[in-house]
């Protein structure tokens, strides 16, 4: 049995090795045609070959398929136009508005949230020959980290701790990314709002706390109002009987949590 076991486990470990090296670092070389054809012809060669890299610009040259040069300074720049493919991208601060998602935070309520990310590519290699469409594979990676991480926040918590908020999201969102030659500089919260099916409850919600937190302050208030207007009538010299002193406090807590100010 474990002789008949051997080659599917050997071909097992090749697979994974292809997998893992998928990715793997691209070097650079030299294509033997490409040189071959230049040295032809060569007058021509060196009439056509010119070709000029913006400021804050990178590219990647390929002749025949081989990657051939990575360009990282701007200026003019010299390689045999025979074979040649020249990949750019820039380099600049790009962002990226993330368009409105609706999740459920942690206590389960659905929340609409949008967010901006700034971002730069670093690694040209990386970013033209690993992935199709550098920009748009980030924002699918982006969109999807942005829900895992608003689902471990409550909307309180949300619309407090942005910091936090951003930092997970880079957290988990770098290592993803890496696969593109890009880096991630923030994820900032640009719009939170509950969804529309809940947003009118969940506003006299907030009414009815804020209301409370009024008459809680006013009763607050009244007693200690009253308290010092017995101190006060207590050093006068004027005696106030227990009675007198639960009508004070109760006159003044129904004068003040009863204002139609607070209403």
């Amino acid at each position: 049995m474990g002789e008949d076991e051997a080659p599917a486990v050997d071909v097992m470990d090749r697979y994974n090795a292809t997998r893992r090296g998928e990715f793997e670092e691209i070097i650079t070389g030299v294509s033997p045609l490409a040189v071959f054809c230049s040295v032809l012809c060569c007058p021509l060669v060196v009439i056509g070959s010119c070709y000029t890299i913006e400021p804050k610009e990178e590219a990647i040259v390929i002749h025949f398929g081989t990657v051939t040069d990575v360009i990282t300074t701007e200026g003019c720049h010299y390689n045999t136009f025979i074979g040649r493919t020249i990949r750019k991208i820039s380099t600049t601060q790009q962002v990226i508005d993330l368009q409105t998602l609706k999740i459920t935070d942690s206590h389960g309520a659905p929340v609409m949230v949008s967010c901006v990310m700034n971002y730069r590519f670093s690694d040209p290699k990386k970013a033209l020959l690993n992935v199709n469409y550098p920009a748009y594979y980030i924002e699918c990676q982006a969109s999807a980290v942005v829900k895992q991480i608003v689902g471990k926040f409550s909307y309180e918590e949300l619309k407090t701790s942005n910091s936090s908020f951003s930092d997970e999201c880079v957290k988990m969102l770098q290592p993803l990314v890496e696969t593109a030659g890009c880096t991630i500089q923030s994820v900032t919260l640009n719009e939170l709002v509950y969804a529309p099916e809940i947003a009118d409850a969940m506003l006299k919600k907030q009414q009815a706390i804020a209301l409370l937190d009024a008459r809680s302050l006013l009763v607050d208030g009244a007693v200690d109002i009253a308290t010092k207007c017995i101190e006060g009538l207590k050093e006068e010299g004027i005696p106030v009987s227990p009675e007198d002193q639960s009508k004070l406090v109760t006159d003044l807590i129904t004068v003040f949590v009863g204002s139609t100010d607070t209403d």
